[in-house]
């Protein structure tokens, strides 16, 4: 027995110790069983034993197998088990999970339609009926595609994919379900417009670059910063050099000194009757806190090519201070 199996009670009817004696018509995979519906299922597709579509194995994703011999310990460990397709990349396949409009379920049907007038026809493939009267359309993983995430993607229609699980026909083992068209047959592509439909939305793009100002500009910036403290009325001081110490870190990752920007607010808190040691923390704080992320000037605001000019002035200065400096 592996270690992923469920701890929960033996079946009823199951001797606790040895193998239960359940006819092997009872407990063979469905590729295994007579019928001319259960035909061989693609070898790559991982399987989980499933009671009323709930997985038995704990950690089921890992322990999914295409091992057919798995499959039958699993059935004759559970003889009321199904199988249910771990969809992913690994087993080769997603699924389109369509609802019929059935004891109050949104009509997948429907959604289903829409989504063809919108992105096209989807192409024939294997498909199996559910009890309710819904379908699972079965679709070949797209090459290059490391996830799709598992989400529904109109009331009553969803997408098994990554991480999804889709109970299949098992004969007498899942009453109401039936293949329309096996994978024995192919499974078709998904369309690319489809395709497009449900991959996960792409990252936000970085934020741009901020540019490169000379000293003398960040310096301005910190005098204005080191004014609000001063001006602060009481009450509200300390929120002001928390705010304003924030800020300052983000000129500190812009090109700042640091010792220059703590010393200068320091100045400012003392002048507004701040707390020399309390101010002291709450600069630190402000500094560090402040130093992941560059302080947005109008600068960055401006055209590409004018953020370019400002850029290269400011590089010139540099340059030219380092060779008055040495």
């Amino acid at each position: 027995m592996s270690k992923a199996e469920d701890s929960r009670p033996e079946p009823q009817g199951q001797p606790r110790n040895g193998t239960p004696r359940v006819p092997q018509a009872q407990v063979s995979p469905p590729e295994l069983a007579p019928g001319p519906a259960l035909r061989p299922l693609p070898a790559a597709w991982r399987c989980v034993p499933v009671a009323d579509k709930r997985p038995l194995l704990k950690a089921w994703p890992e322990a999914a197998s295409a091992d057919r011999e798995q499959w039958r310990a699993w059935l004759h460990r559970w003889p009321r088990a199904g199988l249910a397709l771990a969809t992913g990349p690994s087993s080769g396949v997603l699924v389109l999970d369509v609802d019929a409009p059935t004891g109050g379920r949104p009509d997948g049907f429907a959604a289903l339609a829409e989504l063809e007038r919108e992105l096209g026809p989807l192409p024939a493939t294997a498909t199996a009926a559910s009890p309710s009267g819904g379908e699972h359309r079965f679709f070949r993983w797209p090459a290059g595609c490391d996830r799709i995430p598992s989400r529904p993607i109109r009331p009553g229609l969803d997408c098994k994919a990554s991480s999804g699980l889709v109970t299949l026909p098992c004969g007498a083992r899942t009453p109401g379900r039936r293949w329309l068209a096996h994978p024995a047959d192919g499974l078709a592509e998904l369309p690319r417009p489809w395709l497009e439909r449900l991959l996960p939305p792409p990252p936000p793009p970085p934020p741009p670059r901020p540019v490169m100002v000379g000293e003398h500009r960040l310096g301005r910036v910190l005098e204005r910063l080191g004014d609000k403290v001063r001006a602060a009325r009481p009450g509200t001081r300390h929120h002001v050099l928390v705010a304003v110490a924030r800020a300052a870190g983000g000129l500190v990752a812009r090109g700042l000194d640091l010792e220059l920007a703590r010393v200068a607010l320091a100045h400012a808190a003392l002048a507004a009757g701040l707390d020399r040691r309390e101010a002291e923390e709450t600069i630190a704080w402000g500094l560090r806190v402040g130093a992941e992320r560059p302080l947005e000037l109008a600068e960055d605001r401006l055209p590409l090519r004018a953020r370019w000019k400002l850029a290269r002035q400011a590089r010139i200065r540099a340059e030219l201070g380092k060779g008055g400096a040495s």
